[in-house]
Parts: C-alpha cells; structure tokens; sequence
C-alpha cells in the first residue's frame, strides 16, 4: 500500500513539473524503470496535455550501474538527488549529492574540476547538461587511480620492449607520455583557473574524454575571460564619464550671486552623467549677461558644445560691449565650427543695464523666459509674460546667420525665469510629462510664498 501511494506522489510530482517546465524525468523506486512526462501544448492553454510515460530502462541502468574505473551519475540539478548511480563503492558519506554540490558551484552547463573527498581523496570529474528536464550527467576518476594506470602502461610498454622491436616500444612509450602531459596540463590549467588566471589554455587535440575535457575547460575559461573584459572596460568608459561630468562642472558659475541691484539664483541637475544644457552669467561694465541653452543630445558630444559656448562668454565677459545679438552670432560660429554641422544648441542671451533696467536680448529657438512684474501677489497664468518677440533659428545651423534682438524695461522688484526644456520635459514614475502648465502653477506658488 505504501509503495502504491509513493508511485502515485511520484507521478503526481512529475506532472506538475512537465506543466512547469516541458519535460520531466525520474527514476521509478520499485524497479529499472524511467518515468517520463512531457507536456504537449502551452502550459498557459487550459486544453494543454501531460503524457505520462512508463519504459524499460535496464541498459541505461547496466551503463551508469558498471563502476570500472570512472564513477558515473545521473542527478537532478536543482536537488541533487541521483536518478541512476553506482550501486556500491565510494567513499562514506561522499555521494552524488555531495559531489553535485561542488561541481555545481560553477553555474555553467558543463565544466571539469579536481575535487577532495572528505578522506582527502583527490578526483578529477567533469559534467554536463543531459538535455532531458533538469537532468546532469557528472563522470569522475580517482585522480591517482587515473595516474596509476598511466604507470601501468608505462610498464607493459617496457615489457613489450624487450619482446619487439624498440621502435614499436618507442612509439607506445611517446604515446604513454602525451596522455600524462596532456592530463597534467588539464591539472595545472584547472589550478591556474582557480587562483584568478582565465586566459589560461589547455591543448585540444587529444581524441576521447581528454579531448572532450580540454574543449570544455577552453570554452570555460574563455567565456569568463570574455565577461571580466566587458566588466573593466564598463568600468573604464564609467570613470571617463564621472571625470568628464567633473570637468563639466567647472563651466557653471556659483548658484547664486548678488551683481548690485540684480539678484541671480540657478540650479542645474544633468539627466545623464554629462549633459548638453548649461547656464552662465557674467558682467561688462554696467552691464550683466545671463547665458543659458541646451545641445542637442546628451553625453561627451553635448559636453563639448558647452565648453565652446563657456568660451564665447569669458570672450565677452573680458572685451567690449557687444550688443546680444552680435555676441550670439559669435557663439553661432564657434558652434559651427566645434560641432561641423552635426549637432545644433537652442540658446537665449540676455544682458540687463543695472543703471536703466533695460534687458535687451536675442533668441535662437530657446524655450522663452518668462516675467512676472513686481507688485503680483496672486499670479495667475495670465500674469506671466513671455518673452516671445523674437526667435531666430538654433546655433549651429549656418555659419554667418545674422541674429536679430529686441529690449523690455524691467522695474525693481521684476523676476525672470529662464530654464530649458527638460524642466517642462520631466517625467514622473507613471512616465507622466510634467507639462507648463504645472510648471508655471509651480512658479506661481513659489513665487507667492517668497
């Protein structure tokens, strides 16, 4: 009765893993036999089908039941659990279990290894993905069993010596010597592997299982070599971006200044670790420049056309007076000619007089400022000016454009809003742009309360 109910658990078990992963394999507890369970059709299709499937397995059995020199398993990766073993022999409390749980310590789907047994035996093993369900074949070999038997034929070949001709005799004991080196040198590799070496590799031209270890071992090291250069080099291109965000940095003036009757207060958070918009002010005389545009793009490239328009300004900030739209065609050509054409910057220059008040400024395609008069204490949308009367096109797209300006009066006591677009542009955690709307009842709010 209670080996009914074990079969039954058994293929009850088996089913629910052919739903889950297609296939399922187990070996039937009461004889030679394998249980096997395919699903046919999608597990999420309720008319999907199990078949469940009972065949002789006794030369499967007889195959991994035949100890001779190599010991060999058929486990169940995620457990462990062997299907079909050696039916005696090995080391007490040194099972397949146990030797699954070292071998699989390397997460690939096949590889060798030189393991200790609790005795401090040494073995050589390897394994390999069945294809069958969550099936793995593990093979192993008493280390100095293996060596031992090279000795063997060492000294059968010095017999055969004595018997036949010494060429013959020289042949078998080359032979003899290419085996051992060729699994000293799988030795040595799989220690070297062990110790950080990965560009380590071993000779695959030896034929058999020696053969089909070292292409094993090959594609092991090679894999993980691969990996650890992808690795450093990602660490490589992420510490050239943080330098290059620090030098970027030092384009930005402080976030705050006090030029005489003019206030200035900004704030600037890049979306990648270089970004393409940038802000500036400097004086000439009576004079205050505000500078601020956006590249198009982001990174290393956008980078670069900010420093070419921080230029510009350190140009005007220590010349003569240059009327905003004359200095904006300066700035026109210098992103011309860093860029060559393939990379544009909307941009917005204004210069405030402090003795008069008067801001004159020029626009190439930037997202317009906006004014709020002194004295509102409630604005509105209405109550916000915008700064719209004349937009030429963005730098970068003709070397000799002319561009045109235009002045409003400010009073003591106006605020202008300058920004770009990805203040406007900006998502929240649903992927929701925040909008101008939100953005202008932001400034609304803040202004109100300062």
């Amino acid at each position: 009765m209670k080996e009914a109910l074990g079969e039954q658990a058994l293929r009850n078990e088996l089913v629910m893993q052919a739903r889950e992963k297609g296939i399922a394999i187990r070996r039937n507890p009461s004889g030679m036999n394998i249980w096997l369970a395919a699903r046919f059709g999608d597990s999420t299709d309720p008319k999907h089908v199990v078949a469940l499937t009972l065949f002789e397995a006794s030369e499967l059995s007889q195959v991994f039941g035949d100890r001779g020199p190599y010991l060999s398993f058929l486990i169940r990766k995620e457990t462990g659990d062997p299907v079909f073993t050696a039916s005696e022999g090995g080391e007490a409390g040194w099972g397949p279990t146990q030797v699954w749980s070292e071998l699989s310590k390397n997460k690939t789907p096949e590889g060798i290894g030189e393991l200790k047994s609790p005795g401090a035996k040494a073995y050589l093993a390897s394994f390999v993905d069945a294809g069958i369900g969550d099936l793995v074949v593990v093979s192993m070999v008493d280390r100095q069993a293996a060596l031992q038997a090279v000795d063997v034929l060492l000294k059968k070949s010095f017999l055969f010596f004595l018997a036949c001709l010494s060429a013959t005799a020289i042949i078998a004991v080359l032979a003899a010597r290419g085996l051992t080196s060729t699994l000293s040198k799988l030795s040595d590799a799989t220690r070297k592997v062990a110790e950080g070496d990965f560009g380590v590799r071993v000779d695959e031209r030896g034929g058999g299982e020696i053969g089909a270890l070292a292409k094993s071992f090959n594609a092991m090291a090679a894999e993980v070599s691969r990996l650890l250069g992808e690795s450093a080099e990602k660490a490589r291109m992420e510490n050239e971006l943080a330098t290059a965000k620090t030098v970027q940095e030092t384009l930005f003036p402080a976030a705050t200044a006090q030029l005489g009757n003019i206030s200035i207060a900004g704030h600037y958070t890049p979306a990648s670790e270089c970004g393409g918009d940038w802000w500036y002010y400097c004086t000439n005389g009576d004079k205050v420049y505000i500078w601020i545009g956006d590249a198009t793009g982001h990174g290393a490239p956008a980078a670069l056309l900010t420093s070419a328009a921080r230029a510009v300004a350190s140009v005007i900030n220590y010349g003569p007076e240059l009327p905003v739209g004359e200095a904006l065609g300066i700035l026109n050509r210098a992103i011309c000619e860093t860029s060559k054409g393939k990379m544009m910057m909307t941009f917005f220059l204004a210069c405030i007089d402090k003795t008069t008040g008067e801001m004159t400024y020029a626009n190439a395609s930037h997202e317009a400022p906006y004014v709020l008069r002194n004295g509102v204490t409630d604005p509105g949308r209405g109550d916000f000016e915008n700064l719209n009367e004349v937009n030429n096109p963005r730098l970068g797209e003709q070397i000799d454009r002319v561009f045109k300006e235009t002045s409003i009066q400010l009073n003591a006591g106006d605020r202008v809003v300058f920004y770009t677009d990805g203040v406007v542009d900006v998502k929240n955690p649903e992927e929701k742009v925040w909008g101008e709307r939100k953005f202008l009842k932001t400034l609304s709010t803040e202004m109100t309360a300062n």
